[in-house]
C-alpha cells in the first residue's frame, strides 16, 4: 500500500530500514566475529550503500537532485587520486546517501506503515539489541569502557536513539525505556545525549495532558532513583560502566570528561591550523582527498581517527564546496521537521558523527516516526506544527 506522497511502498520502506543492521550482522557472522573497532577496509555496506542510492535515483524517476549526486559521486571516484576508487567510494557514497535520502523524504514523503509490517519492525529492533549483547565484549579505549558487539558502540547507541523516537511516538513507553536502557549502556556519550531529545519531546507533550501529568512525574522519579537502585542488584563492574558514561557526559570537571575535551579540542586546533597555513587555496575549495583526516590525524596526534564532527570532518576531506552541500541537504530535510529533528541531529553531527553510521536505517526511521508523531499531534489537538 503506496502513500500518494511517498516513493517507496510500506514494504520497500521496511526493508531499508532493516538492510544495513542485516547487512552488518552477516559481516559479523562471515567474518567470523571481527572486532569493529579494527574493522577491515573490505565489507559488504559500501556496495550495499551504493545499490540503495542507485535505487532511490531510480525510485525518484531520476530526480535531477539525485543525478547531481551520482554526478559528484562520479566525480570524487576519479578526481581525488590519494587513495585508489575503492577507498574513495567507500568513503564518498556514505555522504552521498545521506544527502540523497535527506533530500529524497524532505517534506511528508513516509508511508504508514501497516499493524503486520510494524510488528515485523519491533522484532528486527530487539533482534538487533539482543545479537548485539549476545556477541558483545568489554573493550577499554582512550582509559573508557565501551561495550562492543556486531557494530562499535557508538552505532549500537544511534540505532537505539532512533528506535528511542520511533517507540515514543507511537506511545510504547515500556519498549523505549528498554531500548534506550540497552543503548546507554554501551557506554557512547553523543548516542546517550541524542536519546534524550524523544523523551523531552515525550515529556513537554504529556505534561501539557493533565491526565498523564501525575504518570509522567512518577516515571520521571523512578528514573532519577533507577541509577542506585540497580547499583544493589548489579555488579560493580556494570554500575561504574553506567555511572561513567552519564558523569563523562554532563559533568565537566571529571577527569576524564576533561581529557575527551582536550582530545577533541588537539584534534580540532590541528585541523585548523592546517586549514589556515592552506589558506585560500583549491585544497580548501575541494578538500585533500577521502580519509585524508584520518592520515592528518595520525601525523599530528598518533592516532588515526576522523574528526569526531561531521563538519570538520568534510571540511578537511571535500572542502568548503563539500560542507555547503551537506548543510544544504540537512537544511532541505529538516525544514519541513520541528525543532526535536533539529537537535537530534545536530547533536549527532557536532559530538561525534553522523553520515558514517548507517544513514538509511536512521534518516528513513526518523522521517517515518516525524510524522508518525506530527499525525498524532493532529489528531490530539496538541497543537501546530513548530518548524526549524
Amino acid at each position: 500500500m503506496k502513500n500518494k506522497s511517498s516513493i517507496f511502498s510500506s514494504f520497500e520502506y521496511l526493508l531499508l530500514v532493516a538492510c544495513t543492521p542485516i547487512i552488518q550482522v552477516l559481516e559479523f557472522i562471515l567474518l567470523k566475529g571481527w572486532n569493529p573497532l579494527t574493522r577491515p577496509e573490505k565489507n559488504f555496506t559500501p556496495y550495499m550503500y551504493i545499490g540503495v542510492f542507485l535505487y532511490i535515483i531510480f525510485k525518484t524517476n531520476y530526480d535531477k537532485k539525485q543525478l547531481f549526486l551520482l554526478l559528484i559521486f562520479g566525480f570524487g571516484l576519479i578526481f581525488y587520486d590519494s587513495n585508489t576508487l575503492a577507498n574513495n567510494a567507500s568513503y564518498l557514497i556514505n555522504i552521498i546517501l545521506t544527502c540523497s535520502l535527506l533530500l529524497a523524504f524532505a517534506g511528508d514523503k513516509s508511508v504508514a506503515i501497516i499493524k503486520k509490517h510494524d510488528t515485523y519492525l519491533v522484532g528486527l529492533i530487539l533482534f538487533i539489541i539482543a545479537f548485539y549483547y549476545t556477541f558483545s565484549v568489554e573493550s577499554l579505549l582512550e582509559d573508557r569502557y565501551y561495550l562492543v558487539g556486531f557494530v562499535i558502540p557508538h552505532q549500537l547507541a544511534y540505532y537505539c536513539a532512533i528506535f528511542t523516537f520511533y517507540f515514543l511516538y507511537t506511545n510504547r513507553l515500556q519498549l523505549a525505556i528498554v531500548v534506550s536502557a540497552a543503548g546507554a549502556y554501551v557506554g557512547a556519550r553523543s548516542g546517550l545525549l541524542a536519546m534524550l531529545v524523544p523523551y523531552v519531546y515525550y515529556f513537554l507533550r504529556n505534561m501539557k495532558d493533565s491526565k498523564n501529568r501525575s504518570r509522567i512525574l512518577g516515571l520521571g522519579v523512578v528514573a532519577i532513583l533507577a541509577l542506585p537502585i540497580f547499583s544493589i542488584f548489579s555488579s560493580s563492574a556494570s554500575f561504574d560502566r553506567i555511572s561513567s558514561t552519564f558523569e563523562n557526559t554532563f559533568s565537566f570537571g571529571d577527569k576524564s570528561q576533561e581529557e575527551y575535551s582536550e582530545s577533541r579540542t588537539i584534534i580540532w586546533f590541528n585541523m585548523f591550523a592546517q586549514v589556515e597555513e592552506d589558506g585560500f587555496s583549491s585544497t580548501n575549495i575541494v578538500g585533500r582527498g577521502p580519509y585524508a583526516s584520518m592520515d592528518f590525524n595520525y601525523k599530528t596526534f598518533g592516532l588515526q581517527i576522523w574528526m569526531h564532527n561531521d563538519l570538520f570532518d568534510i571540511m578537511f576531506n571535500l572542502g568548503i564546496l563539500g560542507v555547503i552541500l551537506y548543510v544544504f541537504c540537512f537544511w532541505y530535510y529538516l525544514k519541513e521537521k520541528d525543532v526535536y529533528a533539529l537537535i537530534f541531529f545536530l547533536i549527532l553531527i557536532v559530538t561525534n558523527g553522523f553520515f558514517t553510521y548507517s544513514p538509511v536505517a536512521i534518516i528513513l526511521l526518523h522521517n517515518l516516526s516525524n510524522n508518525l508523531k506530527l499525525k498524532q499531534r493532529l489528531i490530539d489537538g496538541f497543537g501546530s506544527k513548530a518548524t526549524v
